[in-house]
């Protein structure tokens, strides 16, 4: 019993985030748990207190690999779920059965939601595009590529590495050779404090070309990326968070493949969705400034009529998703309408995992359609709208920082 080992976690809110604003999370304290083994039945108490004297939703979780706590208790009964009054000498109840012979290794969790109604809006107002310029200023200083840019883009590697520590992830690296060049992902995760098996990943990759500093492909990504990461560090979300640099897209999606055919994804783990930021900083309203593929009309008709009703002007970012991701698509695109109404959404749904559709296949979340994940591109067009694609004049103050806040806001 005494060898149970136990941990505590004091917080939780919505569906997303907690303790924020006015309201005070409730607090769980004198978490102790014991495993009566004879009888296979875990007994765990705990107090909780509330400041607002409201009920609280108490979950409680379990860890066999002091990883993520995802070991099924839904046969637990006693002071758990909605509504628990706020009080001390609360009970849970767990008949584990045969299948958990360890439990004393095992890790606990009790986790409390007061279901606070946070001020969304609020927290997307935090985007600061200062931020996103000054960052964007020195990563463009120079190309970022394998060859003679590899000093800025190890300090770009090493940049996304610092502040994922900074802000109190789990910081990983995944290292890997292409054609006798060594690259590396980064990866910050967040844990989420009720389901942290099921995790939501914010993408973007932060190599760039030779031919020049790639202030749009892909520093917007990188800086937009960035920032979502610094405004949603200091909540707590029921679900866990990756925030993934991926290296050598430019050399064909290489450092994504790894990431989901090698060992990225973890075999206990569950990706409820990817937003992959590519290009999200070029905006002009200067008609027929938007080219389109070609065919794109006979696909998606309703998306160019769309266009043409705007004189074809690049003044939206486009939000693609495959067969897989019809709900994210959906979910981006509504959503985002209500907390950045200034954004315009060209949203597509592309047959399959976009074979059909080789140019919005360009980027990292091909890789996660084709295992049929929900995965979204979110772009300014590249090269059928910025001209300055790939050259020496993809810089920041080419860019529209309003237009690249908007759609940082809109992920977060």
């Amino acid at each position: 019993m005494k060898n149970l080992k136990h941990m505590l976690v004091l917080i939780l809110l919505l569906h997303a985030v907690i303790g924020y604003s006015q309201n005070q999370a409730p607090v769980i304290s004198g978490l102790y748990a014991w495993a009566d083994v004879s009888n296979n039945v875990l007994h765990v108490y705990y107090h909780v207190s509330d400041n607002e004297g409201e009920d609280v939703e108490i979950f409680l979780g379990v860890s066999l690999n002091d990883t993520v706590f995802s070991v099924n208790t839904s046969g637990a009964n006693g002071d758990i779920g909605y509504p628990v009054a706020a009080g001390t000498d609360k009970e849970i109840i767990w008949n584990y059965g045969i299948a958990h012979p360890d439990i004393l290794n095992y890790r606990i969790r009790v986790t409390a939601d007061d279901q606070y109604q946070i001020d969304i809006q609020s927290i997307v107002d935090q985007v600061d595009t200062m931020n996103l310029y000054q960052d964007l200023q020195w990563m463009s200083a120079g190309v970022r590529d394998h060859g003679t840019g590899l000093p800025l883009l190890n300090a770009t590697k090493d940049t996304i590495t610092a502040r994922f520590n900074a802000y109190g992830f789990d910081v990983a690296t995944q290292a890997f050779v292409f054609m006798g060049d060594s690259g590396c992902n980064v990866i910050g995760r967040k844990p989420g404090v009720v389901e942290d098996d099921i995790t939501f990943i914010n993408d973007a990759h932060y190599d760039g070309v030779s031919a020049g500093p790639g202030a749009d492909d892909n520093g917007s990504g990188v800086v937009g990326f960035l920032e979502v990461a610094r405004i949603l560090a200091p909540y707590n979300f029921r679900k866990s968070i990756r925030f993934i640099g991926f290296d050598m897209e430019e050399d064909g999606l290489i450092g994504s493949e790894n990431y989901v055919y090698n060992g990225g994804i973890k075999p206990w783990e569950e990706i409820a969705g990817v937003f992959n930021y590519e290009m999200i900083g070029y905006y002009t309203e200067r008609p027929n400034s938007q080219q389109l593929p070609t065919g794109f009309n006979l696909i998606f008709p309703d998306a160019a009529d769309s266009l043409a009703a705007h004189n074809n002007a690049g003044d939206f970012i486009t939000n693609v998703g495959s067969d897989s991701a019809i709900w994210l698509t959906g979910q981006y695109d509504s959503i985002s309408r209500i907390f950045v109404p200034g954004l315009r959404i060209i949203s597509l749904i592309t047959p399959g995992n976009g074979a059909a559709t080789a140019d919005l296949r360009r980027s990292d979340h091909a890789h996660f359609w084709d295992v049929g994940i929900e995965a979204l591109l979110l772009t300014d067009g590249a090269n059928f709208r910025n001209q300055n694609y790939h050259t020496a004049n993809d810089v920041a103050d080419s860019l529209n920082f309003s237009f690249m806040g908007n759609n940082v806001k809109a992920v977060i």
